[in-house]
């Protein structure tokens, strides 16, 4: 598990030092910057998943300078992960040759020892070049919900990050997944679940007095398809950092209670970073949540930078005592202190 996730010149994170708990949730306004915390996980994400045209699954930018805090390439981007004694560092510097390299590095603290940088991809301005994925981030997995209709992947023991790509794989050989999925979303409905292996397909089939009508995949509601995927990552999982960005949006209020409860029972020793602007979604984790398990952050805007702090226990308790009007009044919860 991060204990701690600290994130240097990124977009508009300056120097964010953060303590980790199981569940993280990030609420703020709007274009404060929670995604970019995100995103910082995205990264790693992609040294495992990603390849050599993918980077924009996992992080938006235009040009990779985009990701430098006020595009400074003159000091490096570093994220960096704290597990106990031992921590993953991750850097991108500008080269004179005008290109972004990026290393990996560990550190043991307890024998104060440094592992020599590795390099893993030295890219132009539009992240073109060599790339070697790292397989010690292949924990961290950064999923972004898309529409779609095929599912090519067949790797079966995890929905791939970032879209899911192999979710007919996964779906066909996690017998308990799968009876969840039909048992809370389709069986109130009638409707079952057909799988096309050979054409990559998932259709949801209807029966129509003698006659079977398939439905793709893809033009069922946008709420099943949404939960179905968060649903399907969540259970596939086991010892992994999830990452989610507002996975309640689009959502039923009474699935997006289903969501919640989901990750906050999570029994697979699952970590989980979540932006939301939902206090259905927040109060309804906080609600099955234990209380040590759960961080709760208020990302605000100050001088053009990025900050973010913990609420207490007690802070979280009002919160929820306020309730819906909690997103009303976060200026309460700012300083400028950070944890």
């Amino acid at each position: 598990m991060i204990e701690v996730l600290e994130i240097k010149n990124l977009k508009s994170i300056k120097n964010l030092n953060l303590s980790c708990l199981k569940i993280n949730i990030f609420i703020g306004e709007p274009n404060t910057g929670k995604s970019n915390i995100l995103e910082s996980l995205g990264v790693l994400s992609f040294l495992a998943y990603g390849n050599k045209s993918s980077l924009k699954d996992f992080v938006r930018y235009e040009t990779l300078s985009n990701l430098f805090f006020d595009e400074d390439l003159e000091n490096e981007l570093q994220i960096r992960l704290q597990h106990k004694t031992a921590s993953d560092v991750f850097e991108i510097i500008f080269t004179q040759e005008d290109r972004f390299k990026g290393t990996y590095f560990g550190y043991d603290v307890s024998k104060n020892f440094k592992t020599d940088k590795k390099n893993l991809f030295e890219f132009d301005y539009m992240a073109k070049g060599q790339y070697e994925r790292e397989q010690r981030f292949e924990h961290i997995k950064f999923y972004r919900f898309e529409k779609r209709g095929l599912f090519p992947e067949k790797y079966s023991s995890c929905l791939l990050p970032p879209f899911g790509s192999n979710l007919l794989s996964v779906l066909k050989t996690h017998k308990n997944l799968k009876q969840e999925i039909i048992d809370n979303f389709l069986k109130p409905f009638d409707y079952k679940l057909m799988f096309k292996p050979q054409e990559n397909k998932i259709e949801i089939v209807k029966q129509y007095d003698d006659i079977l009508i398939s439905i793709p995949y893809a033009l069922i509601s946008d709420t099943f398809q949404r939960l179905i995927f968060y649903l399907t990552t969540i259970l596939s999982n086991r010892d992994s950092v999830l990452v989610f960005e507002e996975p309640e949006s689009h959502t039923f209020p009474y699935y997006t209670k289903f969501l919640a409860e989901s990750i906050a029972l999570d029994d697979k020793n699952n970590q989980f970073f979540i932006s939301t602007h939902n206090p259905y979604f927040l109060f309804s984790v906080l609600e099955k949540s234990k209380k040590d398990d759960i961080a709760v952050f208020v990302v605000y805007m100050e001088n053009f930078e990025t900050k973010a702090r913990k609420l207490t226990q007690q802070e979280i308790e009002e919160a929820m005592n306020i309730g819906l009007d909690f997103f009303f009044n976060l200026d309460r919860f700012k300083n400028e202190e950070q944890e």
